[in-house]
């Protein structure tokens, strides 16, 4: 079984086009020497020394990939006698994502449960937005167990890391707006005075530490970026 790590070498999500987008930098695929396979899991180091061992016996020196934990799995795969690697990533990815859990987590979460399998533009549009999340989370993940951690990811840094990907393009940030004012549209009424879409992102904003009411105004004004239709 694939589980969580195959989400990595799967196509990328189609993006529905629209306003002006700035994307995030990705990591880019290198070659490094399988002797690079250095990380900070005890287990996970273990499993890597037995596969760079075997990789070197059969003149194997090299391995590409966008990250240790992809140069790993790849290596593991080209080896083909095993999945452990695969395993125990699998293992502390899940262990990794089970930390982002925040009240808006758990918003996002209902919302895909709630509009997969309809085919309205609304229901494309948010479920888009967050099976890239998902994506994203994983790449995250895999980026964070091939560094030198100290700790997981806690649920406001998540949730920091989500802020930072929707604010990259304001289609993503009109659509979070509409789903946190679906949500709750009294809050920001009670805060702002009146309930819309970049209130309703403001305040968020504002609960979780991030950004600030420029941001909201400046991403919100871009044209044709906001859903039209009543949360």
């Amino acid at each position: 079984m694939r589980a969580l790590a195959v989400i990595l070498f799967a196509a990328a999500c189609s993006r529905p086009s629209s306003p002006p987008v700035v994307e995030l930098a990705e990591e880019p695929v290198r070659a490094a020497p399988v002797t690079d396979l250095d990380f900070r899991d005890v287990v996970l180091q273990g499993i890597a020394d037995d596969l760079v061992r075997e990789a070197r016996f059969r003149g194997i020196e090299e391995v590409s990939g966008r990250n240790r934990v992809e140069r790993l799995l790849r290596l593991e795969a080209s080896i083909g006698k095993s999945e452990t690697a695969l395993q125990r990533v699998n293992y502390l990815t899940s262990l990794l994502l089970a930390h982002d859990a925040s009240e808006w987590a758990k918003l996002r979460q209902r919302a895909e449960a709630e509009l997969t399998g309809r085919n309205d533009p609304v229901a494309r549009r948010v479920l888009d937005l967050l099976v890239r999340w998902r994506h994203k989370k994983s790449d995250i993940a895999f980026s964070y167990l091939s560094s030198n951690y100290t700790h997981f990811i806690n649920r406001l840094e998540w949730e920091h890391r989500f802020h930072d990907f929707v604010a990259a393009r304001p289609a993503d940030a009109a659509t979070w707006g509409w789903l946190l004012l679906r949500a709750d549209a009294a809050a920001p009424r009670q805060e702002y005075g009146r309930a819309d879409a970049e209130t309703a992102y403001r305040y968020y904003l504002k609960r979780i530490g991030r950004g600030n009411a420029r941001e909201a105004r400046e991403l919100f004004s871009v044209p044709g970026v906001q859903i039209t239709a009543a949360p």
